[in-house]
């Protein structure tokens, strides 16, 4: 991809380490392909990382509790809204809101 090798600052590594990972190995996999895409300088610090510190209102959040819904439907719903929120915090700019989940122009057309 002829991309320079990006270099993480010691609180940028501390942010990344310190995070749950609620998406598990997928979210960090996206936003390392985030900050690669969209950060320019060699550089990476805490302050371009997009991690939600703070857990989702709670009416959008899944009950931790079982659900008799087959896993395919959960699943739906939350791709639905972590596009919705990649689009909100993108201001509604879809190349943006793709980059920032790690989708290609042709995952984006499928969605």
């Amino acid at each position: 991809m002829n991309i320079p090798v990006k270099e993480f600052t010691s609180s940028a590594l501390d942010c990344l380490t310190r995070y749950s990972w609620p998406g598990n190995t997928r979210q960090l996999e996206n936003e390392i392909k985030r900050l690669i895409a969209t950060v320019r300088p060699k550089v990476i610090t805490a302050e371009q990382l997009n991690l939600q510190t703070e857990p989702p209102p709670k009416d959008t959040q899944e009950e931790e509790t079982f659900s008799p819904r087959p896993i395919t439907e959960r699943c739906d719903a939350l791709e639905r809204r972590m596009i919705e929120e990649a689009l909100r915090k993108s201001g509604g700019n879809k190349q943006k809101a793709s980059l920032a989940l790690g989708l290609s122009r042709q995952d984006w057309l499928r969605s």
